[in-house]
Formats: C-alpha cells, sequence, structure tokens
C-alpha cells in the first residue's frame, strides 16, 4: 500500500470545520442514508474519527468502497410528461461523507495548484476567462 503522508499533511479539525459548514443543506443522502445536517450535529468524539477516517485515506491512497456507490434518481424536467421518459434527467447521490471528504482534498489541491501555476494560465481557474486571454492574444499580435 502506497504511504503518501510525506506529500499531504494531515487533515486538521479546522479543515473540517470549515469544510462542514460549506457543505449544502437540505440535499437528499446517499446509499448510506446519511444526511447533511446528520453530520452537522456529530460530536466531538464522531468527528475525531471522521477526521481520522479521512487522514488514513489520504495516508493509504484508498476510500471506503462504499463511497464508490452512487444512488441514481430520475428527476422530472420542469413542464414535462410524467408518461414520457425523457421528460427525466438522471441525478447520481453521492455518500456526504465522501462529499466532505472531497471538498477537503479540493481545498488543498487548489491551494498547491495555485501556488504552482503561472499567472497566464487562465484555463479553470476562477475569476478568469478566455475572453481575458483572446484580449491579450490580440493585443500581442
Amino acid at each position: 500500500m502506497r504511504d503518501s503522508s510525506d506529500q499531504f499533511e494531515k487533515f486538521t479539525p479546522d479543515e473540517l470545520n470549515t469544510a462542514m459548514m460549506l457543505m449544502k443543506t437540505r440535499k437528499a443522502a446517499g446509499l448510506d442514508g446519511i444526511t447533511t445536517e446528520m453530520i452537522q450535529h456529530f460530536g466531538p468524539k464522531t468527528m475525531s474519527w471522521v477526521l481520522n477516517l479521512f487522514n488514513n485515506c489520504v495516508r493509504t491512497c484508498r476510500i471506503p468502497n462504499g463511497w464508490r456507490k452512487t444512488k441514481v434518481v430520475a428527476l422530472l424536467k420542469p413542464g414535462k410528461d410524467l408518461k414520457v421518459p425523457k421528460s427525466y434527467r438522471p441525478i447520481s447521490l453521492l455518500c456526504i461523507l465522501f462529499k466532505l471528504y472531497e471538498r477537503m482534498v479540493m481545498a488543498r489541491m487548489s491551494l498547491i495548484v495555485k501556488e504552482n501555476l503561472t499567472p497566464d494560465q487562465a484555463g479553470f481557474r476562477p475569476g478568469r476567462s478566455t475572453c481575458g486571454q483572446l484580449l491579450n492574444l490580440t493585443q500581442y499580435i
């Protein structure tokens, strides 16, 4: 099993709390039945267990198998006929703990990427667009 602890510091309780506050509430649960509201009411011991779980996921480069499964639900598109299959769109409901873990990893990765990208890189970066890049290009030409 690969150990990534040398590349990624352990998550802190502050990071977990910040990620928790950013989680959207009133969303459907995944296959495990856990909602954001339930996690927000976890006590200190349970939150410590969650933090330990997340740090073990990073250390071992593995996630629980249950996180790899989703619950797919068909939602009716607004103003569409109930009887027509094309009137529905599928959504995948992920486990909330996995969403929380993803949010924490994304926050860390964003910092690493931000520190290492050239200022000229605009793709997939907040506050930047292709319009600005095209303007720079036309001025250069």
